[in-house]
């Protein structure tokens, strides 16, 4: 199971993110060849589009600058939450490398390497980044959070939950309030669950984009567990509103669809989503609802897509 992580850096904050030691610039030690640069319509494309353009065309003219060479790695790894692309992370990865030569010790860049390693299941190499990042600032929110998915993923349950009580006291917002809810739900208290997640969606505000409609779609399958399928179902399309197409919305709306004894509809979503992000688990999802609809060749044909997921 992907780490309940959460972005920490919105898409549009690459010019506003805290800035500690790896703020301006440094020496020129990286030119626009070390830069791995994506195509991206900033006009026309999502928020995490339009940060990534943004800061792309100022590393084009000062590709030494730290700070928009760690927003960039930022974008690029919601990019990837976004769109399944792994080939986002190896491009983080570089940009992260290049900040780290200069600044390995900066909390801001251990924050994000803690980030991308959980984003790759590196859980143990998070953890490391996430203790160190939180030594460095303990004030510091993204380094709890690193702590946090680490530890949870790790089954160092006791942990996490310390880390998340930091979060929590630091501040409530959609990142402390979505892992207080994750806690919850590890300690059976699905009620303190649903609850903390819909008090995260309100911290969310109303500005939309993934990050929102993750959350949402969290409350959305805590409300499916409950038995509230009406609800589950409201949670979902309001994920759908704030972040169009939203691959894990449009999988708990099949969710919602197998619960109410539909699998064959609920399988041609999943076949829909598996198109346009190809995940293992909708994969597999697939294969078992059109197994329950009584579609063995369609389930096979499903189940043979994970193969070739897990080698991309």
């Amino acid at each position: 199971m992907a780490p309940r992580g959460l972005a920490l850096v919105a898409a549009g904050v690459v010019l506003a993110m805290g800035a500690s030691a790896c703020a301006g610039s440094h020496s020129q030690t990286t030119t626009t060849a070390d830069i791995p640069f994506v195509p991206v319509d900033a006009t026309h494309g999502s928020a995490t589009d339009r940060a990534i353009a943004a800061a792309q065309a100022q590393l084009r003219h000062s590709p030494d600058n730290a700070l928009a060479l760690l927003g960039l790695a930022h974008a690029y790894i919601q990019k990837a939450r976004e769109v399944a692309d792994p080939s986002l992370y190896r491009k983080a990865g570089e940009l992260l490398s290049l900040v780290a030569r200069v600044n390995p010790q900066d909390p801001d860049v251990l924050d994000a390497q803690g980030d991308l390693a959980n984003s790759l299941h590196q859980f143990a190499a998070g953890l490391a980044f996430g203790q160190r990042a939180v030594a460095r600032n303990p004030d510091g929110e993204a380094g709890y959070a690193v702590v946090t998915d680490a530890s949870n993923e790790l089954g160092r349950y006791d942990d996490a939950l310390t880390a998340t009580q930091h979060m929590a006291d630091l501040r409530s917002d959609l990142p402390a309030l979505a892992r207080v809810s994750y806690a919850r739900e590890l300690r059976g208290d699905l009620d303190g669950a649903i609850a903390a997640m819909a008090e995260a969606v309100t911290a969310g505000g109303t500005a939309g984009g993934e990050n929102v409609a993750y959350v949402q779609t969290l409350l959305g399958d805590l409300l499916l567990t409950s038995g509230d399928l009406r609800a589950a179902t409201t949670a979902y399309t309001s994920a759908l509103a704030d972040f169009p197409g939203f691959a894990a919305a449009r999988a708990g709306q099949a969710k919602v669809l197998v619960a109410e004894g539909r699998p064959a509809d609920a399988a041609a979503i999943l076949d829909d989503v598996v198109r346009a992000v190809p995940l293992g688990e909708y994969a597999i999802a697939e294969g078992d609802d059109w197994a329950a609809a009584g579609y063995p060749g369609k389930a096979a044909s499903a189940y043979d897509l994970v193969g070739g997921i897990e080698r991309l």
